[in-house]
């Protein structure tokens, strides 16, 4: 648009005729501009607009028209703007009008009163004891209401208890004196209250003349400890996401010091709070819905003769446009694309989401043509040939032929299926034995891939519990704890893949059934020797983590921690936590500070993203990290994890069926166990156990069947060192009752066999 100048134009600006503010949940307002028509009357106007310290676009007018007014919305409240409107006829366009700016308000958000319950007082027996409430104000309103309440020591009737003064006859007391605490509750015109406490020391009327001066001893002669005065600071208004501080820093003793402060949560959203024992603590508001959320919190201060003073604030928490915007269940610090609620997750770094994406390792060959064939569409493996036949994967995917098929390789042999009792009950991690490896062209054992379902014939990913393809545990495979559930049957499977990818055919089904519950009779997802049962509030929310729904606590099997896990997101159930040993991983080079942590949740939508909380009653190491262990690659720092500020927490983010899933299936259930160690304790020196020479024997026998161990020396969870075939075939399953009459062996819980008859 051309910005010629013209004389002949006219116009005349008024000021702001009307003038309002509307605040919305994205935080902008609205204003109304009016001026006086321009004679000769125009084609129209245009309204332009800056802000402070720039310039106005004249190519690009806020509001063009042919009336008078205008209202501009979506001004971002506490910025000023400056105004001026121009007259315009064709391509000509007039001088600008006067300027004039406005400032959005901050929300009128109701401010919670201040309490004042006055100082403390020290009288004698059957004085009269006035309690002084006028010192309560409210900053944006009125106190409508005051409630004198005494909440210690001798019973005392309150006159006039619902006004500002009240007053109350001290009681007679013994020699000792009394202390006297009382509570002051106001609320504002807006119905908001508040709360402040005092106290009254009464002395016994015939106090000692200690001075021989012919007069009763004063209170301060006496030497009357005088309690201190809590101020738990203004009430404040605040976004979700922002860092707060809560300042008690007013709080003071006129015949001491303070000794300590208690920061605790009293009302709304749960909340960490930080340095809660210091006179300034913090916490990060919480995401709340559309219409903001009251926080409350109470400050007791307590001096260093032991009297304590207790204060009370608010802190009122508005909706803000960040945390997890698109509603994926990914907090947004953890989130690749915060505002794509199909999209967190972006392996290749290349800004296209793994959803979108088609070649999620940028190797040139799409993410369904490797999963068609079983190569893995997050590692770059172009260049490696899966068949053996001297034709690379990419040159096969560009020539669109069989990667993982020479025309000459013969797949293995099944695993050979042994006779299995149905009523044979085994422990929550059994070790699931196949029979020995043969290849028809010798080729070498590259991987197995084991599959546990609650259905015979293995109908979908619904009845799927694990299905993992490991190139470690070949012929012998470690259920992962928390996987499986207690007096369950389940059905199981193997197949062999060779270096070429040949893939035998699956083995016969077998079945095995899961023990009755011995180590959780209360059913509430926790071993009984982990229950927590003293009062603990590792969230620092005020509250007895014991007693709200979505965490969980244990006392862990090592380094004599409390850890506890909340459900973050509202798509998941916790069904249950565990402390794991971590002995039980056979890669010992990294060391846990308390052990492993593992959890089940249950999501509400197969696939799904889900996010935890994991709460230490100790701060781990700034060093720390969250690790997690895999068979095939060993331990691996997890990456989608944040730690709080005061490294209390950790934050995580898990993918049902990838990310963090142990049980490697996308079927509405995920299974984290998980553990965190220091760089200093994580050394290189690795402890890890490789599979025995006969789980990778190319030819020869088949011979062997395929068991079921509870347990076995040498078979660490998650890296197994397997034994012989021939040490194989001696370990059967372990039957809950009865006697054979033929000799058999029974699997002690060490995993050492005891010959019986």
């Amino acid at each position: 648009m051309k910005s010629k100048q013209q004389s002949f134009l006219k116009i005349c600006f008024t000021g702001l005729t009307a003038l309002f503010c509307l605040v919305t949940v994205a935080h902008s307002a609205n204003v109304t501009l009016a001026w006086d028509a321009n004679d000769p009357e125009p084609e129209g106007y245009r309204v332009f607009a800056r802000e402070e310290g720039q310039s106005y676009d004249y190519q690009y007018p806020l509001w063009e028209g042919d009336e008078t007014t205008c209202t501009l919305a979506g001004l971002v409240e506490g910025i000023t703007y400056y105004f001026v409107v121009r007259a315009f006829e064709g391509t000509l366009e007039s001088a600008d009008s006067e300027e004039v700016s406005y400032t959005p308000a901050a929300t009128g958000l109701n401010q919670s009163p201040s309490a004042s319950a006055g100082d403390s007082q020290t009288v004698y027996e059957d004085d009269a004891v006035a309690l002084d409430g006028t010192a309560s104000s409210d900053s944006d309103g009125s106190i409508v209401s005051y409630l004198w309440e005494q909440t210690g020591g001798t019973s005392i009737t309150i006159s006039n208890s619902s006004q500002a003064l009240a007053t109350f006859t001290a009681p007679v007391v013994d020699a000792d004196g009394e202390t006297l605490t009382f509570s002051l509750t106001v609320t504002d015109d807006d119905g908001n209250t508040s709360v402040a406490t005092t106290t009254v020391n009464v002395l016994k009327s015939d106090s000692t003349d200690a001075d021989s001066e012919e007069a009763s001893d004063t209170p301060a002669e006496i030497g009357v400890n005088q309690s201190p005065s809590a101020s738990a600071g203004d009430s404040q208004t605040v976004y979700e996401g922002d860092a707060v501080t809560l300042d008690g820093t007013a709080s003071s003793d006129s015949d001491g010091s303070i000794v300590s402060y208690l920061w605790a949560q009293t009302g709304g959203t749960s909340i960490t709070v930080s340095n809660s024992s210091q006179a300034q603590a913090t916490f990060t508001a919480p995401v709340v819905d559309a219409d903001g959320e009251t926080l409350t919190f109470s400050l007791t201060v307590t001096d260093n003769d032991g009297n304590t003073s207790v204060a009370t604030t608010t802190v009122n928490v508005l909706k803000s446009d960040s945390t997890d915007v698109d509603g994926d269940n990914v907090p947004d610090v953890l989130d690749a694309f915060p505002e794509d609620p199909t999209e967190w997750a972006d392996n290749d770094s290349d800004g296209v989401g793994d959803n979108e994406d088609s070649d999620d390792d940028n190797d040139g060959m799409s993410d369904q043509w490797e999963s068609e064939y079983g190569l893995d569409p997050y590692t770059d493996d172009a260049g490696l040939d899966a068949d053996g036949d001297g034709v690379s994967n990419l040159d096969e995917y560009e020539a669109q032929t069989d990667p993982v098929a020479s025309p000459t390789n013969t797949a293995p042999d099944a695993p050979v299926i042994e006779t299995v009792y149905t009523d044979a009950f085994v422990d929550l991690t059994p070790v699931l034995v196949s029979g020995a490896y043969f290849d028809p062209d010798s080729d070498d054992h590259y991987q197995s891939q084991w599959q546990i379902s609650t259905e015979v014939d293995f109908p979908d990913s619904s009845a799927m519990v694990l299905d993992e393809t490991t190139t470690t545990q070949l012929t012998a495979y470690q259920v992962g704890e928390m996987v499986l559930d207690y007096d369950t049957v389940y059905y199981w499977r193997v197949r062999f893949v060779d270096a070429r990818s040949g893939e035998s055919d699956w083995s016969e089904v077998s079945s095995f059934i899961t023990v009755e519950s011995s180590d959780d009779t209360d059913t509430n997802g926790i071993p009984d020797d982990q229950e927590v049962s003293a009062i603990v509030d590792l969230n620092e929310n005020g509250i007895n983590d014991i007693l709200e729904d979505d965490i969980k606590l244990v006392n862990t099997v090592e380094g004599q921690t409390v850890v506890g896990v909340k459900a973050v997101s509202s798509n998941i159930i916790l069904f249950s936590v565990k402390s794991i040993s971590s002995d039980t991983v056979s890669d010992q080079s990294v060391a846990m500070g308390f052990g492993l942590i593992g959890f089940k949740l249950y999501l509400d939508e197969v696939g799904a993203a889900a996010t935890v909380t994991i709460y230490f009653s100790t701060a781990v190491e700034e060093d720390s990290q969250l690790y997690k262990y895999y068979s095939d690659t060993g331990w691996e720092i997890y990456e989608r994890s944040v730690f709080a500020e005061n490294r209390k927490s950790v934050t995580l983010t898990l993918v049902d069926g990838g990310i963090g899933d142990e049980d490697g299936v996308a079927n509405g259930i995920i299974v984290d166990p998980s553990g965190i160690s220091s760089v200093d304790t994580a050394t290189t020196d690795s402890a890890s156990v490789s599979t025995s020479d006969s789980s990778s024997s190319s030819g020869g026998g088949g011979g062997g069947g395929c068991f079921i161990s509870t347990g076995s020396e040498g078979m660490g969870h998650l890296g197994l060192a397997t034994t012989s075939s021939v040490a194989l075939t001696a370990i059967l399953l372990l039957m809950a009752a009865g006697s054979l009459s033929a000799a058999v062996c029974r699997i002690n819980k060490k995993g050492r066999v005891d010959g019986t008859r």
